[in-house]
C-alpha cells in the first residue's frame, strides 16, 4: 500500500465517522422532538378534561348558568362534572 491509497482510506473512514455522527445526531434531535410533542399533547388532554368539572368551595353554593340564564337546582361544596348536554342545547 502506498501513501495516497492510506490517505484515501483515512479520508473515507473520516466520512463515515462524520456521517455517522450526524445521523445519531438527527436522530436524538427526532426523539426530543416526539418526547416534547407527546409533553404537549398529554397536557392538552388534561386541560380538556379538567375543564368539565367545577369545584365550588366549602360554604359557598354553586349556581349553573346557562347562556347567561340561571338554571334550576344549587351546586352544593365539591367537586361537580359538568353535563355538556345540558350546556350546549
Amino acid at each position: 500500500m502506498n501513501l495516497e491509497s492510506l490517505t484515501t482510506i483515512n479520508n473515507q473512514s473520516s466520512a463515515l465517522e462524520t456521517e455517522l455522527i450526524h445521523s445519531n445526531s438527527v436522530q436524538k434531535q427526532n426523539k426530543d422532538i416526539q418526547a416534547i410533542v407527546r409533553i404537549v399533547l398529554l397536557l392538552c388532554a388534561l386541560t380538556i378534561i379538567c375543564s368539565f368539572f367545577v369545584i365550588i368551595n366549602p360554604g359557598q353554593r354553586g349556581v349553573l348558568m346557562k347562556f347567561g340564564e340561571v338554571q334550576p337546582g344549587i351546586l352544593s361544596e365539591g367537586i361537580h362534572p359538568i353535563d355538556l348536554s345540558e350546556i350546549l342545547t
